[in-house]
């Protein structure tokens, strides 16, 4: 989403809209991983409804561009473009791991469906 049409709840409306389309076509549950990172799209999910079931460790690889890909915790930090990732990431001997937050809705309508009125 282009950084001018951020906190508006565009991206909370469509969401919610989806979430009501795959319900009421049979979907019982919903699931999906989001970087532990991106607080913003967890706030999102979170007002349709969705609920924080849990953390997930993946493998990681920093972005191209960044420079060197750095070999501790104390590397992340200094490094401007990676430091907000410091308190999601961890070093492991196979590598980079990045923490995701497990969400999760089931059978419910989506909280966001009031922003179909409200919105026009």
């Amino acid at each position: 989403m282009h950084p001018h049409q951020c906190d508006q709840g565009i991206g909370t409306e469509v969401l919610g809209k989806v979430v009501g389309w795959t319900f009421a076509g049979g979907v019982r549950s919903i699931a999906l991983d989001v970087a532990a990172s991106n607080g913003r799209a967890i706030r999102c999910y979170e007002k349709v409804g969705f609920s924080d079931v849990g953390a997930i460790w993946r493998p990681f690889s920093f972005p191209t561009g960044t420079g060197r890909v750095p070999q501790t915790a104390q590397a992340v930090a200094e490094n401007p473009d990676l430091a907000f990732l410091l308190p999601h990431i961890r070093k492991r001997h196979s590598g980079w791991e990045l923490r995701f937050r497990r969400m999760e809705i089931r059978n419910a309508t989506p909280k966001a469906t009031h922003f179909e009125s409200s919105r026009r």
